[in-house]
């Protein structure tokens, strides 16, 4: 996912992701390439410090990594789709393991269900 990210205002112009965060974990970060620009100028963690707290991270790269695994397990059945189908496939499958997931955590002692986000 970090190479796309270092390649995602191509198409766009960097104006079109003014005000959205692209940070990559600190882990990857350091792989980057020092002669990338865009790296540098967008996805450098150090650059947000509101995903910091007390000089640590609070977001979970483990969960973006294994999330973009799942994502992945959809790619040779989509493959031959439009990017309409593609896009709706996709969407139904995140519903049902989002319907899933949280069925599967109110299971649990002590955690409450709030309630569906919007849709």
């Amino acid at each position: 996912m970090q190479v796309n990210r270092a390649h995602l205002h191509r198409p766009f112009g960097p104006s079109h992701f003014k005000g959205t965060v692209i940070a990559v974990d600190p882990f990857h970060h350091r792989s980057h390439a020092e002669s990338n620009q865009f790296c540098k100028m967008f996805t450098d963690p150090k650059l947000f410090p509101d995903i910091q707290e007390d000089g640590r991270w609070i977001f979970n790269a483990s969960a973006a990594e294994l999330t973009n695994i799942w994502y992945g397990g959809f790619a040779l059945m989509c493959r031959n789709t439009s990017s309409l189908i593609y896009n709706f496939f996709l969407e139904e499958m995140v519903y049902l393991r989002n319907k899933w997931l949280t069925n599967k955590l109110n299971k649990r002692p002590g955690v409450v269900y709030i309630g569906e986000g919007a849709i």
